[in-house]
Order: structure tokens, then sequence, then C-alpha cells
């Protein structure tokens, strides 16, 4: 099998909780792109910002980038657990 080119996009699959994917359709509309774009784009950011801390910070910039990373899937955990207790439905 051939590598695709550089830009050519192949699919994935995902699965989104229901509040994600109302924020990702507002925020794919707002910015005039499809919610595979707004997805894509934002995983790019993400890998861009961590770039950048490691240039900026080196060995330490990424250690703060994943103590970030870290802290917000923390918070995510405990609002989805609060989320779940809450007998909401996702």
């Amino acid at each position: 099998m051939t590598k695709p080119a550089y830009g050519r996009r192949r699919q994935i699959t995902c699965r989104f909780r229901i509040i994600t994917r109302d924020k990702l359709e507002v925020a794919a509309k707002q910015s005039g792109v499809s919610v595979s774009e707004e997805i894509e784009r934002r995983l790019e950011e993400s890998f861009w910002l961590q770039n950048l801390m490691i240039s900026l910070g080196g060995e330490d910039g990424k250690k703060l980038f994943d103590l970030q990373v870290a802290k917000a899937g923390q918070r995510l955990s405990a609002w989805s657990e609060e989320f779940r207790r809450s007998g909401a439905k996702s």
C-alpha cells in the first residue's frame, strides 16, 4: 500500500460525547468549515503548541506541556464523573 501524499486526508473514526460533538459543530459553523476540518485543525494546533513549548523551553517546556495536558485530563475526568452521577445522558 502506497503512503498517501502529504496533504491528502485519510479517514479515521472517532466517538465523542454529545456535548463535545455539539461544541465541535458550533465551532465548525463559526469557522465556516466541516466538523472533520475543525477536529483536524484543533489536533494540529495541539501538536504545534507542544512543539512550540518544547522549542522555547526544551525539556522543561515539554514537562510543562505534559503537566498541562495531565491537569486538563484530571479536570475532564472529574467533570465526566460528575456528569455521570447527575444521571444526564452523554
